[in-house]
């Protein structure tokens, strides 16, 4: 399995310290006749003349930047916003996937990357202002690119600072060409850094045993006064239907019980309904008409009652008492 240090360590012929590895590392490369081989040649260029501190280049692969032969493409959309407490928010839908030619390396005694096919594709969204995202995305970005930002950004330019007519598109039109910058591999490490968090992504976790794996969306549940379970979603992802379903499934809740014995809110209390259609798959909507059709914003928070819970909650449990 793949895992942090040891993808470094057989990556860098690493002894001693990581940050000295890398430092040997990136020296042997300058030094070498025959430069950067292909499966070196990505941790290479986060390392380049931007100087990515180390902290950068482990954060960054663990979303598989650097780990491989192969970096991974990255599409990003706006397609739609909301008015939220006095405030225009627009979602940012994300992506990371492999690039459709990349395939696991055949010498899995140099790097192991096999892990990274359980955590890509990584798809989220999050909810931005439009000042956030000019002043810490766009601005940023030009920035970095400098004299060459007008040449990669000429058919796609930001949003205009007043929100009048056209600035979804306008943003939709930027985000999809950042997104094509990512994959080209035109942004240096840092600046990548510094998207991927400003945009909230879900770096994958390491285990105990050091392999990779997906940062779990739901969190853990909770037993509030009369046993009833809570337990809170953090994000939009493209399976969080199929996980509620699995979940509420797995704690005794059947598809007929959701709309009388399951509660959904979003993070402004508006109310949620889960449902599944004839073919057994489940959707969530909100419960006031008015609302339906509109995005859901996250975090939710979901809880069952007691009496649809399964056998096995029926053994003592710590409570958490719920106020108000």
């Amino acid at each position: 399995p793949l895992t942090l240090t040891g993808a470094f360590d057989r990556a860098m012929g690493a002894v001693g310290s990581r940050k000295s590895t890398v430092n040997r590392y990136v020296e042997k490369l300058e030094d070498s006749p025959t430069g950067p081989t292909a499966t070196t040649v990505s941790i290479a260029s986060l390392v380049s003349s931007t100087k990515v501190d180390f902290d950068t280049m482990m954060y960054l692969s663990r979303f598989g930047f650097g780990l491989g032969n192969f970096d991974p493409v990255m599409s990003l959309e706006v397609e739609q916003y909301m008015e939220r407490q006095g405030h225009r928010k627009y979602e940012v839908r994300c992506a990371l996937r492999l690039p459709e030619s990349a395939t696991p390396v055949t010498d899995k005694k140099e790097l192991q990357v096999d892990a990274l096919f359980d955590v890509l594709p990584l798809t989220w969204s999050c909810w931005k202002r439009l000042y956030e995202l000019r002043e810490n995305l766009y601005e940023p970005v030009k920035e970095c690119l400098g004299a060459s930002y007008d040449k990669h950004f000429k058919n796609a330019p930001f949003a205009l600072r007043i929100g009048i007519s056209g600035t979804l598109e306008r943003l939709d039109l930027w985000v999809q060409r950042l997104g094509e910058l990512v994959s080209e591999k035109m942004l240096p490490g840092r600046c990548l850094a510094l998207i991927l968090r400003f945009l909230d992504a879900p770096a994958p976790e390491e285990a105990e045993d050091g392999t990779l794996r997906p940062k779990a969306n739901f969190g853990s549940e909770k037993c509030l006064t009369h046993g009833d379970r809570e337990f809170r979603i953090r994000e939009w992802r493209s399976n969080w239907q199929l996980e509620l379903k699995t979940r509420l499934l797995n704690l005794g809740a059947q598809p007929q019980v959701w709309e009388r014995h399951v509660v959904l809110c979003d993070d402004a209390g508006e109310k949620l309904l889960a449902k599944c259609r004839e073919d057994g798959y489940p959707y969530v909507t909100y419960s006031n008409s008015s609302l339906k059709g509109q995005p859901i914003h996250f975090p939710v928070t979901v809880t069952v009652d007691a009496c649809v819970l399964a056998d096995r909650w029926a053994e003592p449990a710590e409570c958490v008492v719920r106020c108000g």
